[in-house]
């Protein structure tokens, strides 16, 4: 074996441009695959690092009109009730604070818990305590957990910052404790939002302060003492209904399991990267085998001598395994060095943020992945070319007149391996095909308003400072006042959540119809100013927008979408027409329509939405602004700053982005998803096409003397480069055939990313089929314009 080794490295070492190909070939199709497992298994595999996390699920609310929501303040206490399923439930939400102290105002990320939910994830304080259950009585005094990062960032590491005061939303409240830089303080974090949470408040709500349609509670449960899920799924619908007969709500309630919940939006797009990294490992080890099949071929004589002066089969398989053997290992490590620098730039992409996979780095089961795929690397492009080296024909071989050529069977070989190839190749690119077009498709939604130059940023108001309605609506007034003010601002608005990035659900009822299934159809509520439509170019197709005559002194009023009109009045105008929200609220009239805007993200349908004016409903003291300007939006940040400190200096700017800034991170995973395919897509083609290149320039060296003699009888260079190209081209046409119905049947896998495009679709398929055509012609046409130029004399000369 030591000698095997020591003749193997020998002979790479005379070949190093056969060496160097392979080597670089399997280090891109390790490195890669290592890549991405590292990914998987630190976004899906590995254990979450909670107690017993496999017990911990997430409680969600079904309504007749949609599933899978948050929970209400009161439902959360149903379903603390529920001691025979649930050994401790917790409930949090996720919003934002000012916070004001020494170092000036800032609009942090909060968390505001239930103190057992800390325990429940097994969080420990770093310095001080956590919160307690006292801490979460209304009345009690006020306290706040510091995230490591603002607990570094604003008070530079200070351990005697406990026990200080500071104003949460103008409110004092001291701080008691510092958690540590924990995965689990992430938690509960199931979106595994970019934004890390800074703030850790106590919930402190009251049924009076939360009523039951008021769903904005993440919900969190630990199952009892051998509970499995599907007995406790059982259950809880039995408890649903029994809530339903007391006439307590009419929702019903779902489970989902932690790890689904904090793993699922990634799970799709990281096994997806997966199959298409195993691809290129393919592609990249059947290059390699045809390169091994070709070497062998040209050291037949050889390996017959060796055969005639004794050596046994086995001895010549395990000579040509041994050498296959050491180019995977140094493909491997290459593989490895390749995939850890890629893991560091990952690791520092938006990429791990929205595959929820966060620092990255090679671990141990990483490397057993990596020292398995070097292995199998070995023994697929390895297995075949020793078993050609071990049935060698030695009296063939040696007769007077041997040629150093290898039998038909290699070439024959090394031409299924290219049409293998060229299947996988052209399936990556109908997969990242597809992916494309529905991502263009997206770019190209009608938004329903016009993202160019807008500026936005929210500013929130401290209930304690800013009380009423009438002072909060005053405060945003002015302010939007000063800043349309401002030389280059066109336009100024406000909403309370931006389009595409959700919002609230209510159901209502208009005056004079009757539903017919019974239960009220929901529309997505939002408060604007007068100018918001105006501002965002939102046009008004029916009635009047707001006025600044619509003020809580005056009739109350609504305008709606093109697409609440659709489903509720159909042809009718719905000017005029009366709503109400709740069994007892007041009436508000129509005005107006509007256009469609995509409120959720791009690509979903688009639904009803009913707009007040922040005049008479400011249904939150937290509102994003939006201002449209003549030249760079960013630009206008300082003096915008100033106008609002001139209003209220404790009143922060946070969450400042452009309109196209946040289009694009709603895009961000898709986006990332559809690169990530392309390059690997990109990769393959390129692997395939150098197997292309590689068979048919081995096949026109063996034929050399053939081309002379045709040449000789007559025929023309044209008619060589012909033969060559048709002969290839033969190749590429079945292993275009094969990757054509391959793709039919994986592209089914990517149907959930797939928007405005099926997933057999014609025009795709044609579109990256004569992509690895003229990618292919170009791989053929190089070998082939040499067999063209054989001087027939030298060749015949040769014979």
């Amino acid at each position: 074996m030591v000698e095997d080794a020591r003749t193997g490295i020998r002979r790479l070492a005379a070949a190093p441009g056969f060496t160097l190909v392979a080597v670089v070939t399997l280090a891109v199709g390790i490195g890669a695959n290592a890549a991405v497992f590292s990914i998987l298994n630190q976004a899906l595999l590995r254990s979450l690092p909670y107690p017993d996390a496999d017990t911990i699920v997430f409680v969600r609310d079904i309504q007749p009109q949609l599933r899978d929501l948050p929970g209400s303040y009161p439902e959360y206490l149903d379903w603390k009730e529920l001691t025979e399923v649930f050994d401790d439930v917790g409930a949090y939400w996720r919003p934002s604070a000012n916070l004001t102290g020494e170092t000036g105002p800032e609009r942090v990320e909060v968390v505001r818990l239930t103190p057992n939910l800390l325990r429940m994830m097994g969080v420990e304080p770093l310095a001080g305590r956590i919160l307690e259950d006292d801490d979460d009585v209304p009345g009690a005094e006020r306290v706040a957990l510091l995230g490591y990062a603002l607990w570094q960032r604003r008070y530079g590491g200070d351990r005697n910052v406990l026990g200080r005061a500071v104003l949460v939303n103008g409110e004092q409240t001291t701080i008691v404790g510092v958690l540590p830089p924990d995965e689990r303080v992430q938690t509960p974090n199931e979106l595994r939002r970019q934004s890390e949470p800074e703030l850790w408040l106590p919930l402190r709500r009251t049924v009076e302060d939360s009523p039951r349609g008021s769903h904005y509670l993440t919900v969190v449960a630990r199952l009892g003492a051998g509970v499995a899920l599907e007995q406790a799924e059982a259950e809880i619908e039995r408890n649903a209904e029994a809530l339903k007969q007391d006439g307590r709500t009419d929702h019903g309630i779902i489970l989902v399991s932690l790890n689904d919940r904090i793993r699922g939006r990634s799970r799709t797009s990281v096994l997806m990267l997966m199959g298409a990294v195993g691809f290129v490992l393919l592609i990249a080890c059947a290059n390699i085998a045809n390169l091994v099949l070709a070497r062998s071929s040209g050291r037949a004589r050889e390996l017959a001598l060796r055969s005639a002066l004794g050596a046994s089969r086995s001895r010549l398989v395990r000579g040509a395994l041994v050498e296959t053997s050491i180019l995977a290992v140094g493909g491997g490590l290459a593989g490895v060095a390749l995939s850890t620098t890629a893991l560091k730039m990952f690791s520092t992409s938006p990429g791990a943020a929205l595959l929820g996979s966060g620092h990255v780095s090679m671990d141990a089961t990483a490397l057993g992945f990596s020292l398995g795929l070097v292995v199998l690397a070995g023994l697929l492009f390895g297995s075949l070319p020793a078993l050609r080296a071990g049935s060698v024909d030695a009296g063939a071989s040696l007769k007077e007149g041997g040629r150093e050529l290898g039998p038909s069977e290699s070439r024959g070989l090394g031409k299924a391996l290219v049409i293998a190839e060229v299947a996988l190749a052209l399936m990556l690119l109908a997969g990242a095909g597809l992916l494309i077009e529905s991502f263009q498709n997206l770019l190209d939604e009608e938004l329903g308003f016009d993202p160019e130059n807008l500026l936005t940023f929210t500013v929130a108001l401290p209930a304690p400072v800013y009380d009423t309605h009438t002072k909060q609506a005053a405060f945003f007034d002015e302010v939007l006042e000063r800043i349309g003010a401002l030389p280059g601002v066109e336009g100024t608005g406000m909403v309370t959540v931006l389009p595409t990035e959700g919002g609230w659900n209510s159901d209502f009822d208009v005056e004079g119809i009757e539903w017919p299934d019974g239960h009220s159809p929901l529309a997505e509520t939002r408060s604007v100013s007068p100018d918001y439509f105006r501002t965002m170019r939102i046009p008004v197709v029916e009635g009047r927008s707001f006025l600044s005559s619509d003020t809580s002194e005056s009739a109350n009023i609504v305008v709606v979408n093109r697409e609440l009109v659709r489903q509720v009045f159909s042809t009718a105008s719905p000017i005029g027409r009366r709503i109400t929200f709740g069994d007892t609220g007041p009436h508000y009239t129509i005005v107006g329509v509007v256009g469609n805007v995509q409120q959720w993200s791009l690509g979903e349908e688009k639904r009803p939405a009913i707009y007040w004016t922040h005049r008479q409903n400011l249904n939150s003291t937290s509102m994003v602004l939006v201002a449209r300007t003549t030249g760079d939006p960013l630009g206008y940040v300082p003096a915008i700053r100033e106008e609002l400190r001139q209003v209220d200096p404790n009143q922060p700017l946070s969450r400042i982005r452009t309109m196209e800034a946040v289009l694009a991170n709603g895009l961000a995973r898709r986006g990332f998803s559809t690169a990530a395919l392309a390059v690997f897509a990109g990769l393959a083609l390129f692997l395939a096409c150098l197997g292309l290149y590689g068979i048919v320039t081995q096949t026109v060296g063996q034929r050399t003397q053939e081309f002379g003699l045709r040449m000789t009888l007559g025929a023309r260079g044209s008619d060589i480069l012909g033969l060559v190209i048709v002969q290839g081209g033969k190749l590429t046409g079945i292993g275009l055939v094969l990757g054509l119905v391959g793709a039919a049947l994986v592209s089914r896998l990517l149907e959930s990313f797939l928007f405005g495009v099926g997933a057999a679709d014609p025009i795709v398929y044609a579109e990256v089929s004569l992509v690895l055509v003229v990618v292919a012609a170009v791989a053929l046409y190089l070998p082939a314009r040499r067999a063209s130029r054989v001087d027939p004399m030298i060749s015949l000369r040769a014979q």
